[in-house]
């Protein structure tokens, strides 16, 4: 009786609190909200911090502060968030919005006199807890399209302020309609040691599913065949109502024998542990295919903490004559489900040949490894499981200042950076300063990684596997004006602006001067622009002096000079 009377207590709280919660925020613009994205959905390198809100295509929509509070950080940057705002509320939530095209009149104002104070379009601030304080429903800012975003959007997040952790903002009761549940089109199955098997094959395969009687089956079979060590996983995504736009599901169960083996929630993230990301998806089919698939199995080294249930990490043992009936459900934050239903049946083991490899990693421990050229250091916990690593030195290739190293393969993923030392062949004094490193891709393209010369070597640090060699970078960015032509007159020209691009290394720093002073041009990445709004930091009706300098990471200068009329 006394169990039963708890229970019920128990499940008033959860009830009231739920409740509570839903009063916490309203919506942080006005009309009928449409999401483009949902939190926790699988990105290409990370789980989505909140949601991100459509906006039809429209930039300069009215951004409301979602509860009372104070504005507590203010960032600016070319790529990312962009122009982003941070409100620090008392009922112990931070509410995050970003991908601005600008601030409130005053936040804005505030935020260009600290750009030129610092003489930097690049800013992250942290304001007087007092001087920034808005009631909900205020207007903060309006809606954009800065920073990394791929097309007009709010991008809004809910986090708790002490942990810093961003919560699922949907569970937060706003009104956003769904009627769909989730979808999946193919079943993977592992298998997860050297004596294990999948439809007699090693690793893994993929099966396509078909939707029939309320559940996914697998397409023209009723089982998979294998034998050992076993995990499954799925391409699972989700739809909301009135969108065609592929969501992340929100919680997915595995069952062997109506056992619950696995069990994932995404009530909340922790940034300290999200890099794990890569170990929770199926990273070789990223990597790939550029397919996003959940692995309903959990790896040593996986650090999330998004698992409210396992057994045995979620994997299970097949035995030759054994069936075994597995189920995997998949829902979504407002409950709707869909179900994977099939049968795995136990085959004889096989025998495969033993696989080739350089040296054995353990994922608990630092690995150095060295050759003569190179040296490999791969810190504690970097790696999510043991490895098999292998490596090998290839001959140099054109372009090239030393041998290629093959360091494992670009399918593994890496939590952390690992050290990585080329020793340079026939690089000049005079382009030392320029040289670096580079990862080579299977076409033969390269990609410059970074590094610094000292003592016959390149130095640097990476967190991706692959094909590495020493290369240098000699080519200054480029420049191209699209504002001042030959006859300097801008009377009818609202901005200056520049088309910036670096072909190799990046760029690092850029700096506009107009009559000697540093003026604030803004830099989108996306669109490779950099340019500055006129404004009354510069006195109109004359011929002006103007110098803008771009620097990429290696140090090359591109100095565009030119005189201008406004």
């Amino acid at each position: 009786m006394k169990k039963l009377a708890l229970l019920i207590v128990t499940i008033l709280f959860s009830c009231m609190l739920a409740a509570a919660q839903k009063d916490l925020f309203i919506a942080p613009m006005d009309g009928a909200l449409v999401l483009s994205g949902n939190f926790a959905e699988l990105r290409s390198t990370h789980f989505h911090a909140g949601i991100d809100i459509r906006t039809n295509g429209k930039i300069g929509i009215p951004v409301k502060a979602a509860a009372d509070g104070y504005i507590s950080r203010v960032a600016v940057a070319p790529s990312g968030y962009g122009y982003a705002i941070y409100m620090t509320h008392d009922n112990g939530y931070t509410t995050v919005y970003g991908h601005l095209n600008r601030f409130e009149e005053k936040v804005a104002n505030w935020v260009e006199q600290k750009q030129y104070e610092k003489q930097s379009f690049r800013v992250n601030l942290f304001p007087p807890k007092d001087l920034f304080r808005f009631k909900q429903g205020d207007v903060i800012a309006f809606s954009g399209n800065s920073g990394s975003s791929g097309g007009p959007h709010l991008h809004f997040e809910i986090r708790e302020t002490e942990s810093e952790h961003p919560v699922n903002p949907l569970l937060f009761g706003f009104d956003i309609e769904d009627d769909i549940r989730p979808k999946v089109e193919h079943l993977y199955v592992y298998a997860l040691n050297e004596k294990s098997s999948v439809s007699g094959g090693l690793k893994k395969q993929s099966f396509p599913l078909v939707y029939y009687d309320g559940k996914y089956h697998l397409k023209g079979r009723r089982s998979v065949g294998g034998n050992g060590l076993i995990g499954v996983g799925a391409d699972a995504i989700d739809y909301l109502t009135g969108s065609w736009s592929k969501c992340g599901v929100y919680e997915i169960k595995l069952f062997v024998d109506d056992t619950l083996y696995y069990h994932m929630k995404l009530d909340d993230l922790d940034y300290g542990t999200a890099r794990s990301f890569q170990s929770h998806i199926d990273f070789e089919e990223k990597v790939n295919r550029n397919k996003r698939v959940h692995r309903c199995f959990v790896e040593p080294g996986n650090k999330l903490e998004i698992y409210e249930s396992i057994k045995n990490r979620g994997k299970f043992w097949l035995k030759e004559g054994e069936n075994r009936k597995i189920n995997i459900e998949l829902i979504d934050v407002y409950g709707l489900s869909t179900i994977i239903d099939f049968k795995m049946i136990g085959l004889p083991a096989h025998e495969f040949e033993p696989e080739e490899y350089t040296e054995a990693f353990a994922y608990d421990e630092e690995n150095k490894f060295q050759s003569e050229g190179l040296e490999l250091i791969i810190p504690k916990a970097a790696l999510y499981q043991n490895l098999n690593f292998k490596f090998e030195e290839k001959d140099m290739v054109d372009g090239t200042f030393s041998k290629v190293y093959q360091l494992h393969e670009s399918t593994v993923p890496l939590d952390k950076n690992v050290s990585i030392k080329i020793q340079s062949q026939n690089l000049p004094i005079e382009l030392e300063s320029k040289a670096l490193l580079a990862i080579v891709s299977r076409r033969g393209a390269m990609s410059a990684v970074n590094g610094t010369f000292r003592n016959g070597w390149v130095e640097g640090v990476t967190r991706s596997f692959g094909n590495y060699c020493v290369v240098v970078d000699t080519i200054a960015p480029s420049v191209k004006s699209l504002s001042i032509t030959s006859n300097g007159k801008l009377s009818n020209q609202r901005s200056i602006r520049f088309a910036v691009s670096d072909d190799f290394s990046g760029i690092k720093s850029y700096e506009g001067r107009i009559d000697g002073k540093w003026i604030l041009f803004k830099y989108d990445a996306k669109k490779k622009l950099i340019f500055y709004e006129f404004d009354e930091h510069i006195e109109l009706n004359k011929t002006h002096d103007l110098v803008f300098t771009v620097e990429d990471m290696k140090g090359n200068i591109t100095e565009y000079k030119n005189t201008f009329y406004k």
